[in-house]
């Protein structure tokens, strides 16, 4: 009897062999991400056998390889697992008892999470080209084939978790790289001030750009940072990408679950990132929802199936390893691994998947880094958010940028930034200048409400919309810029809403300027510091248009504020959209 323990949030162990009964057994406490806990117990069986940690579809083969490698009394030698990788990453770092032996992944941009003292890399078993599943209401010659990621990411999508899903992570790693922008482009950390100069930014491994922490008033040529490079990052495909992971990740679907969506009929049926070899597999098993394949023309990530020996294995097992090492990479394995819809080798033809080209052009694994800030980035998005939004209206505003003006450039990224966002947001918009009530210098366009919350004969984001198109028409006055904050601070916090992550974002075009006198900046830093709360954790995200802000106390100002408050420079027209797709992923609580 063959047994394979598939571990979803918590951490198991099974055996599998032939002869004496087999059984499984949970380890560790339920829910864990661990690959740790007891070991299954198997009457009779004095061994504790070898533990193999794997992925979904490589479990069975390997299973099925293994099943006659007994010990003399017929118990199982090997045990077969499957955990993802942060699971098995995990148990090696914390150098559990009941870590895998042996680990093989899909992709080595996992092992690369390990120090390279804690494993040792063998050869890689077999390969499976990531694709993008088509379900047959959406293929077309249009979707399936090759087609530039710009195709493939205007197609309706679901998609898993990068964290538990491989063909995700690279999926989105490689259209950040190749069709979209790389994720965290918009604007790199300086400090407590997020400061995006005219077209630079540095670009290293993965093609993320980020700087590092820079303190405020540095730059990086005066802290010795690499030479700044041209960025050639656009605005419609970092609001495309950006926009993309605000709305998958609140599917957050479970990797089984896209292929139950594959018979859908056009307008319900979504493509998904998977493998070539899912995809084989699920054709083969149904008649009816068969799948095309989607490839990107600017060249293909790869799933490394890699058999890699984890550090500190008992000298007594070592033959067994050695064995298994000889039984995976046999001429009988490759025929199974073949059968089961793998490539032994990234060059040799395929299972013959339906929009899979005979030969593709592979792309470089990402970054260790970009998968994580992909992993992290998908987590902040899949949190509900409430969002208070503050546009400066005085009459600066209508000074030139560009080819525009500063208010219709923040027009135009604010509703980018609307239409990417998650409809269960809650969000409310406030105009400021001077004298825009009897003792304000604010005055609310639209309250708080989910963007899907229906408002007369329209919803939220419609009028919220609405509300940002009429923004030029209405400039006019000084800049009360220090009473608006301090109104706006307030505001979120008699209102604050503990179940989601609760932000300001302002953008004015200068220093506080407010003729009618109203706080100051000493009193307004005192009265932030004292009502800021990590229990009750408010983010202010200032953004400062042009020359004329006064950076160093919009800095202060965010520094009072505390938790994930930043501030944002944008010296270019090109920036001012830059940063609101950055805005949209300060999520974290």
């Amino acid at each position: 009897m063959i047994v394979v323990a598939v571990i979803g949030g918590a951490s198991a162990w099974a055996l599998h062999g032939s002869g004496k009964d087999s059984a499984s057994g949970a380890g560790g406490p339920g829910g864990q991400a661990a690959v740790a806990g007891q070991p299954p117990t198997v009457a009779g069986c004095r061994q504790r056998p070898l533990r193999v940690a794997t992925t979904a579809e490589m479990a069975p083969v390997v299973s099925r390889l293994t099943h006659s490698m007994l010990t003399s009394d017929g118990c199982a030698r090997v045990a077969v697992t499957v955990n993802t990788p942060a699971q098995v990453v995990s148990a090696i770092r914390a150098e559990d008892s009941y870590r895998p032996t042996v680990w093989i992944p899909d992709s080595t941009v996992w092992t690369n999470e390990l120090r390279s003292a804690e494993f040792k890399l063998g050869p890689t078993l077999a390969v499976s080209p990531t694709v993008m599943a088509v379900p047959a209401a959406l293929a077309t010659s249009s979707t399936t084939g090759l087609q530039p990621w710009k195709t493939i990411n205007a197609m309706p999508q679901l998609m898993a978790g990068p964290d538990v899903s491989t063909p995700t992570a690279l999926a989105l790693a490689s259209a950040g790289q190749n069709g979209a922008a790389p994720i965290g482009a918009a604007a790199p950390p300086v400090g407590e001030s997020n400061v995006v100069q005219p077209q630079e930014g540095t670009q290293p491994q993965g093609g993320k750009i980020a700087a590092g922490k820079i303190p405020a008033g540095k730059t990086q040529q005066e802290l010795g940072k690499p030479q700044a490079q041209k960025s050639t990052t656009s605005v419609s495909s970092m609001d495309q990408l950006s926009g993309m992971i605000l709305q998958m990740s609140r599917a957050d679907t479970r990797s089984e679950a896209l292929f139950t969506q594959t018979n859908s009929p056009k307008g319900q049926a979504k493509a998904f990132p998977t493998s070539e070899q899912a995809v084989q597999s699920h054709n083969a098993t149904h008649a009816q929802g068969k799948l095309s394949a989607a490839i990107p023309s600017e060249g293909v990530a790869m799933l490394r199936y890699p058999f890699v020996r984890v550090t500190g294995t008992p000298s007594s097992a070592l033959s067994t390893v050695d064995e298994l090492q000889r039984l995976l990479t046999s001429s009988t394995a490759q025929a199974q691994l073949r059968s089961a819809g793998f490539r032994v080798t990234p060059t040799e033809r395929g299972p013959g998947v339906p929009g899979v080209p005979s030969s593709l052009k592979v792309t470089p694994d990402p970054a260790v880094g970009d998968v994580t800030q992909l992993v992290n980035l998908w987590h902040r998005a899949s949190e509900d958010s409430t969002q208070l939004w503050v546009i400066d209206v005085s009459g600066s505003m209508q000074a030139a940028a560009g080819k525009s003006t500063s208010i219709k450039l923040a027009r135009d990224a604010a509703r980018i930034a609307l239409k990417g966002l998650p409809s269960s947001t809650e969000m409310g918009l406030w105009k400021f200048s001077t004298n825009l009530g009897a003792t304000e210098d604010h005055k609310e366009i639209q309250p708080m409400r989910r963007l899907d919350a229906r408002a007369g004969y329209t919803d939220q984001r419609a009028l919220l919309d609405a509300g940002l198109q009429g923004l030029p028409q209405q400039t006019q006055g000084d800049t009360g810029l220090y009473d608006t904050i301090l109104a706006a601070f307030q505001s979120a916090n008699s209102n604050y809403n503990p179940s989601r992550v609760n932000s300001i974002v302002l953008l004015t075009d200068g220093a506080n300027d407010d003729p009618t006198g109203g706080v100051g900046l000493d009193a307004l830093l005192a009265t932030l510091t004292r009502l800021r709360s990590s229990e009750r954790p408010i983010n202010l995200i200032l953004i400062g248009v042009g020359d004329k802000v006064n950076l160093p106390a919009m800095q202060q100002i965010t520094a009072a504020a505390g938790n994930q408050s930043k501030t944002f420079h944008a010296l270019t027209p090109e920036n001012i959209k830059q940063i609101f797709l950055e805005v949209m992923q300060v999520r974290a609580r």
